[in-house]
């Protein structure tokens, strides 16, 4: 295997949002720049630079009729769904690369994930209630159980605590955790929309409207489509967003390898 530099990884992520671009202008699904791809198309033209990954979403009716046409596409896009069939621990939808493989580190231990260098698509649904709201925390609750290993300096206690929800939680297939999340998620009829799985979840509360008009912005030298009401999500979600943080680090570590 061969290591891949980190401005081949931004290279070959911005050639899989191109290709994803030009699947859905084809066929014309509509979908958005969003989190912090929205705020680097916003202030810096392009990806943020001390970021790593690419951000995209569409509402749960554009993203059905994605799931259909790439499926009776001609391998136009490598794409991994969430789904009871694929034995992933992402809850959103993955457009990688092939012949690639990432390690990610969770909690200081390098996971090997088969999917490669990717971009990120998350599906924008109606708001659940409390119950279903709740339910999908523990969803996603035991799906961290489940990839996380114990810090090393983590108290003896948190270690126990750990290992016993490891031990409680094995059974339950990784897929299956992910399906359901995947499911109780897309179940709402509220005029409400946010990601219901998202970190930001709590935070995204929008009126549908806000997903119905788009406009076009400069990103990485790409004409790309983000919402016209931008400047609201961003706010509730991040508050003062046009200010970089203190700590230009990136969020996450990846390590890339051809194979």
């Amino acid at each position: 295997m061969n290591e891949v530099a980190d401005h081949e990884i931004k290279a070959i992520q911005l050639r899989l949002l191109s290709d994803f671009d030009r699947f859905c202008k084809t066929h014309h699904i509509q979908y958005f720049l969003y989190y912090g791809s929205l705020i680097g198309a916003i202030r810096h033209g392009g990806m943020i630079p001390w970021d790593d990954d690419i951000d995209v979403a569409m509402t749960r009716r554009e993203y059905r009729k994605f799931i259909k046409l790439v499926r009776l596409s001609e391998n136009e896009l490598c794409v991994s769904f969430p789904s009871f069939q694929n034995n992933t621990a992402y809850v959103m939808t993955k457009i990688h690369e092939k012949m690639t493989i990432i390690y990610e580190d969770f909690d200081g231990e390098d996971r090997l994930n088969r999917i490669g260098i990717n971009i990120d698509l998350f599906v924008v649904d109606n708001k659940v209630n409390w119950l279903r709201a709740k339910l999908i925390e523990l969803l996603l609750l035991i799906l961290n159980v489940k990839i996380v290993s114990p810090k090393e300096s983590a108290l003896k206690i948190t270690k126990y605590i750990l290992l016993l929800a490891k031990l409680v939680f094995r059974m339950i297939p990784t897929r299956l955790v992910v399906f359901f999340v995947d499911l109780v998620s897309s179940g709402s009829r509220t005029t409400r929309m946010g990601c219901n799985y998202s970190i930001y979840r709590h935070k995204e509360d929008f009126n549908k409207c806000i997903f119905d008009k788009f406009i076009d912005v400069n990103f990485e030298g790409m004409s790309l489509p983000i919402p016209a009401d931008y400047d609201l999500i961003l706010k509730k979600i991040y508050g003062n967003y046009m200010q970089p943080p203190v700590d230009k680090t990136t969020q996450h570590t990846v390590r890339s390898f051809t194979l």
